[in-house]
């Protein structure tokens, strides 16, 4: 508990600009792109990521077929394993996970084929708002490493999800805060301390 509480005034108290510049960024809801926040202290390491939901999904709206559930309910366990998508050398022992994706799938019912057809059936200005509305993805992920460098993280999610162009990353690391920009060509994050 005491490290999250370091954690938590580390991201917040000592960012300044750097981090106004950071909520700024991840404030905007881009296709294509995600924002990571990365902090490494005393061997404990925590990856924050939020992204638009089309980027993993390809889609931001209620999923509305059995085939969008399932790409839904693969990414799910997908997310649920971090180390095939954070790859860490050295690397180190997941302690934690959370994942927040947009969506709950509703009650199987009676009523689940009907409720099918109608949201198939429904008019033109709803599909408008559903696709208006930003959806995002949300993970956060804390391990223990054994060494106190920090490990080279290759962020694999450029393998796996085509749609991704671009991850921010904002990281402190032991007391020093920093920015660096992944992408398809640069997949790795390699910071030298």
């Amino acid at each position: 508990m005491k490290l999250k509480s370091i954690i938590i005034f580390v991201i917040y108290g000592t960012l300044g600009s750097v981090g106004a510049f950071a909520q700024h960024s991840q404030d905007a809801h881009t296709h294509g792109q995600a924002h990571v926040t990365l902090v490494f202290e005393n061997r404990h390491l925590v990856v924050e990521m939020t992204t638009p939901a089309a980027n993993m999904l390809g889609f931001e709206h209620q999923p509305r077929s059995d085939p969008q559930w399932k790409v839904h309910e693969k990414l799910n366990q997908k997310l649920q394993r971090p180390d095939e998508l954070i790859v860490l050398q050295p690397a180190c022992v997941l302690e934690s996970s959370m994942v927040e994706l947009p969506f709950k799938r509703p009650e199987h019912d009676k009523s689940h084929e009907q409720h099918l057809s109608q949201a198939h059936h429904h008019n033109h200005e709803q599909d408008g708002e559903a696709y208006a509305e930003h959806r995002d993805i949300y993970s956060r992920y804390e391990w223990l490493c054994e060494h106190t460098a920090i490990p080279k993280l290759n962020f694999r999610y450029f393998n796996e999800y085509p749609d991704f162009k671009a991850i921010s990353v904002l990281w402190i690391i032991n007391g020093k805060q920093g920015m660096s920009e992944l992408n398809k060509r640069t997949r790795t994050l390699e910071i030298v301390q």
